[in-house]
């Protein structure tokens, strides 16, 4: 998602556009925004009700976090760029899936 700017309307044209894409990026960026999305209102629900608040990257590496922790159960068949995607996530090896096909 590195070409859409940071304004919602943005963000969700983005997302309908690569919805139906099953590209493990266009994936992990779908489970960033639900990720994101839940917290936010999570941290917005503590403020207002329990006057406990986190700061920006204590929710920004809970959503990394969480996405990490999801896609540890997902299997990556091989392609070009799968293993760079793979450290950037710190994901095993074990999760990728050589199709001999």
């Amino acid at each position: 998602m590195e070409s859409v700017s940071g304004t919602w309307a943005e963000i969700m044209s983005w997302m309908n556009q690569k919805s139906n894409m099953q590209a493990p990026e266009n994936i992990i960026s779908r489970l960033v925004l639900s990720a994101a999305s839940y917290l936010l209102w999570q941290e917005r629900n503590n403020r207002l009700f329990s006057r406990n608040h986190r700061t920006e990257m204590v929710i920004a590496r809970e959503i990394i976090r969480k996405v990490r922790l999801r896609l540890l159960s997902f299997k990556f068949k091989w392609r070009p760029g799968i293993r760079r995607l793979l450290e950037k996530w710190q994901l095993p090896n074990g999760n990728m899936v050589i199709d001999p096909g």
